[in-house]
């Protein structure tokens, strides 16, 4: 099977020669952009330097921690939506992208680039508010939820035998 950053750099393969495009984590997965082995201050401070992140899992993620530490950095992300990543991009008002549109990312990575745009206050602070309280609070939610449902009172009878 091709590495899960295969998909996103063979598209973006043609701004190679304008940008640094950039991989991290602890295994290379193929010959292709800079590759950095980074611990995690490394890894958040690639993040902020960073003009923006593109991110195309191949799979329904729950959520999407690239996408979401990169918007609490204040870095443009750019994803194709998969999973949890569709509310948390379009809430914080990124694009969201489909992989038959590659001139349509090309374009928009361009656009990023050129004009300096970072994640305004408000949406990193909207990315911020997912936190493990967040999700525990909405864990206990959907448990609550399941166990005390209420169920529909019963109905009068309109009839008398």
């Amino acid at each position: 099977s091709k590495p899960k950053t295969f998909n996103a750099y063979r598209i973006l393969e043609p701004l190679a020669g304008d940008c640094l495009l950039i991989t991290s984590g602890p295994v290379r997965e193929f010959a292709g952009p800079v590759h950095l082995d980074l611990d995690f201050e490394g890894y958040c401070s690639l993040l902020y330097a960073a003009n923006v992140t593109v991110t195309l899992p191949q799979f329904a993620e729950g959520w999407s921690r690239i996408g979401h530490e990169s918007l609490i950095c204040g870095t443009p992300v750019i994803g194709n939506g998969k999973g949890g990543m569709k509310e948390l991009l379009e809430s914080t008002h990124q694009l969201v992208f489909t992989e038959d549109e590659p001139g349509r990312l090309i374009a928009a990575v361009k656009d990023i680039i050129a004009s300096g745009k970072r994640v305004c206050r408000e949406d990193r602070l909207y990315a911020r508010t997912f936190d493990f309280d967040y999700f525990g609070k909405q864990w206990e939610k959907v448990v609550r939820g399941a166990l005390f449902e209420k169920t529909a009172p019963l109905q009068t009878p309109t009839k008398t035998f």
